[in-house]
């Protein structure tokens, strides 16, 4: 959803369909709520977050300059941070 909104749209969008989500899916509300959170935590896109756009605009650089930044960090995120926090919330026992 954070892909074709901004990210705080996102929220207002998922939140509501939490407990549907869970039920369907089989996982606790509480770990699809975290879910949420890292959807809307992500940005991959300049566009995304209301802020970046407008700090690019005030520091006088491009979109692709805000591209060079958010994509890079959005593959970290996807590629050690997502696993990490799924053994986090395992260990927590917050995931069955």
């Amino acid at each position: 959803m954070s892909l074709f909104a901004i990210l705080p749209g996102s929220i207002v969008v998922m939140a509501p369909f939490a407990a549907e989500v869970a039920e369907a899916s089989g996982l606790p509300l509480l770990a699809v709520l975290m879910i949420i959170v890292n959807g809307f935590s992500t940005a991959i896109f300049p566009y995304q977050g209301g802020p970046i756009p407008v700090g690019l605009r005030l520091g006088g650089a491009t979109l692709m300059d805000g591209l060079r930044v958010t994509l890079p960090m959005a593959l970290i995120t996807v590629v050690a941070l997502l696993p990490l926090q799924f053994f986090w919330w395992r260990w927590l026992s917050n995931l069955p």
